[in-house]
């Protein structure tokens, strides 16, 4: 796999480790935005809430880097590689704790099932069932 086109994570759950590598095509790359058009109605909105996610991810990973994000039992630690001039990530270390999990466990759950009602919502043609 090219590196340039591999982004790798390792997930440290302390009783186990997982290292997932992933191939993101070029033409894969370019057709991501619109494989989330279904979601927002316009692309203004698409847009926003591309923006909102970055910020949020942004925000999440400098609090956990300065140590400020929740109490001292929901932080994550994580280690990030981001290239400097595309900022994209490259790979990522993140150490969960068992209640971090289950926490995390939760908004996994309800956002599969929020996505999959939006595109039925959106009469998308990708397979909902």
């Amino acid at each position: 796999m090219p590196l340039d086109q591999t982004v790798e994570y390792e997930e440290d759950f302390s009783h186990n480790m997982m290292i997932h590598r992933e191939f993101i095509s070029k033409k894969y790359k370019n057709q991501m935005s619109f494989a989330l058009a279904p979601l927002a109605p316009s692309d203004m909105e698409l847009g926003k809430a591309k923006e909102t996610l970055a910020s949020n991810m942004n925000r999440e990973r400098k609090a956990v880097v300065v140590g400020s994000a929740g109490s001292e039992g929901d932080r994550v630690q994580m280690n990030i590689d981001v290239d400097d001039d595309t900022r994209e990530v490259r790979s990522a270390r993140y150490l969960f704790s068992d209640a971090r999990m289950k926490y995390c466990d939760r908004f996994q759950q309800f956002f599969t099932g929020a996505v999959l009602e939006a595109l039925k919502h959106r009469g998308s043609p990708y397979k909902t069932t």
